[in-house]
């Protein structure tokens, strides 16, 4: 019993870490770059090639297509998951389960607003990028 649990916590965390890592390795891998400059006067420091102006979105267009079809898979996993952890929540609450049915709920919860996330970041990416599709 135990084992099965934190297999089960350990594929929950997986989930939410591939969903939220989307995001996050956007984040990251827009970092400023820096530039010397000869003559000895500072560093200029040099924008990252990012969407459209205005936006904040700090991902580069030519990685729109790739961070899309990431995120419709991940979101393909979620459509999968959800029904089945209802099932899950609906049939340990009528086994009288009360404390798994709520971990079950907040896990839902939890896997909805990944979702929604993922939803967001899609329409900024596709609003900055126009013409991006998610590569195949």
């Amino acid at each position: 019993m135990r084992n099965v649990t934190i297999w089960r916590l350990l594929a929950g965390a997986a989930l939410t870490g591939a969903l939220s890592l989307g995001a996050a390795g956007v984040a990251s891998a827009a970092a400023p770059v820096t530039t010397p400059t000869s003559g000895g006067a500072a560093p200029a420091t040099g924008a990252p090639s990012a969407g459209a102006p205005g936006t904040g979105l700090l991902l580069p267009c030519a990685r729109a297509p790739k961070v899309l079809a990431r995120i419709d898979k991940l979101e393909g996993r979620a459509a999968t998951w959800l029904p089945k952890a209802a099932q899950r929540e609906a049939t340990a609450k009528a086994r009288g389960r009360t404390k798994l049915a709520s971990a079950i709920a907040r896990r839902i919860v939890r896997v909805q607003r990944l979702e929604k996330r993922g939803n967001t970041l899609q329409q900024r990416i596709e609003a900055a990028c126009p013409g991006s599709s998610p590569a195949s």
